[in-house]
């Protein structure tokens, strides 16, 4: 399994994930940082964040470096891009399924929630803006209070990203709408229903482009689901798994 992190974040929001035993015992967990994120090489221009081709190499050298075999590939937030890119330029068929947390896929302007202006705010050349953008970002999408032990950490990790590698990563169209529609591979779409960066209704319209996708709501919490309840979406993340293993069974 591999889990990719979202905006300016790295492969530590998965930490809850992937000390669960149950999940560790049944896949290998292959958590990497983006890149221009965490220590992973931060291009100088703006074409290192916006070529789709790119990004598709990216996460087909990690799943070959590691020699994983159909492995689910999990992609929160802004990384549904990087995954939905693998599978225009690489193709679905090294894949065993994929999991959208809160995902980037289709182009839905109503589920532009109102905490996406933290997001755009994260990317200006204003150091007070940008400041005060990341601080509401960590506290309210992330919901690490100002002072704790992980609000400090991840504004340590979110600082690995320039504001303007931030803008770059955002200058890119949402365009996988066919692509979906046509997938041929098993979908599982989880999104806190309290999210207010990217509204559930995406995940729902998800579910009925994509053929066959599941869709799970978890109530009470928000964008990153995983941080606020790790237990349960490593529950559901073993469930698909186990969904998925059986599906290529029964086409063999």
């Amino acid at each position: 399994m591999v889990l990719l992190h979202g905006f300016s974040l790295d492969h530590s929001v998965w930490d809850g994930v992937v000390s669960d035993p149950a999940l560790a015992a049944r896949c290998d967990l292959v958590v990497p940082d983006l890149r221009g994120h965490g220590v992973s090489g931060h291009p100088d221009e703006a074409a290192g964040y916006t070529d789709g081709q790119r990004w598709a190499e990216d996460l087909r050298t990690v799943i070959d470096a590691c020699g994983l075999e159909r492995p689910v590939v999990v992609a929160w937030s802004y990384s549904g891009r990087m995954v939905n890119d693998y599978l225009r330029h690489v193709g679905p068929t090294a894949l065993g399924g994929v999991v959208y947390v809160a995902a980037a896929t289709l182009a839905v302007a109503s589920a532009v929630g109102p905490a996406h202006t933290w997001l755009a705010g994260m990317c200006s050349p204003e150091p007070e803006v940008e400041r005060a953008a990341l601080a509401n970002f960590i506290g309210e999408v992330l919901r690490q209070p100002p002072g704790s032990p992980g609000h400090v950490h991840f504004e340590r990790v979110a600082g690995r990203t320039s504001a303007q590698q931030r803008a770059w990563l955002r200058n890119r169209p949402l365009d996988y709408d066919d692509l979906l529609a046509g997938l041929d591979l098993p979908v599982l779409a989880c999104h806190g229903e309290c999210d207010e960066v990217v509204l559930p209704h995406l995940s729902r319209h998800l579910g009925e482009v994509v053929p066959g996708a599941q869709v799970l709501n978890y109530p009470g919490v928000g964008h990153a689901l995983f941080l606020e309840a790790p237990r349960s979406f490593s529950q559901d993340l073993l469930r698909f798994v186990e969904y998925a293993a059986q599906r290529r069974t029964v086409m063999r």
